[in-house]
């Protein structure tokens, strides 16, 4: 049986250029959701920009991971890289954790790709995990299911995401809460 490649026409170019280490932009902005600020605050609105520029850097940056990881996977240079991070003792072989991490780098690029729905500083969003060691989070519907399982929820509107735990909007789009630790504490070429 024969299986159509859904791709919109600027899917299909990214897709094609990340083959080849270029990651061009469609020129759409990327989803942030951050508080409002008052104008009496002008140190927070200057710290709020530089927060949402390195957001859309850290998301160019997590592109161009995420498809070299495919590509070296796919040509099988990876075996030492999962054998160092993944290998040891565990029910799984070798070639069924190389499908889960190829699997779960697929849907990471394909949501990348999508586009995620951001959320800073995710510090201020009810139910936060933020702490001294946390730098970013997702909320997903709990589950039994055994194994890979995407999430459906909860949905939310971009309006809701600091009052409520939302793991992805009516589009999709899963949104990403990302903690001020994130921006204060790691370095530029770690986010």
């Amino acid at each position: 049986s024969t299986k159509a490649c859904l791709y919109e026409l600027w899917e299909a170019v990214e897709r094609v250029a990340a083959l080849f280490r270029i990651f061009p932009t469609n020129g759409r902005a990327i989803p942030i959701s951050m508080p409002k600020i008052s104008l009496l605050y002008a140190g927070e609105a200057s710290d709020a920009t530089a927060a949402q520029e390195e957001i859309v850097i850290s998301d160019v940056r997590a592109k161009a991971w995420v498809a070299t990881v495919i590509v070296e996977m796919n040509a099988w240079k990876t075996q030492s890289f999962r054998q160092k991070w993944f290998g040891g003792i565990g029910s799984l072989g070798a070639d069924a954790v190389r499908q889960r991490i190829l699997r779960t780098m697929n849907f990471v690029d394909r949501e990348l790709l999508d586009g995620i729905h951001y959320v800073y500083p995710a510090d201020d969003a009810v139910g936060t995990s933020c702490n001294a060691n946390v730098i970013g989070y997702v909320w997903k519907y709990v589950s039994n299911v055994q194994g890979y399982v995407e999430t459906s929820g909860p949905i939310c509107s971009a309006s809701e995401s600091f009052n409520r735990q939302c793991g992805m909007d009516r589009d999709g789009k899963y949104f990403v809460y990302l903690c001020r630790h994130w921006f204060n504490n790691i370095g530029a070429n770690m986010r």
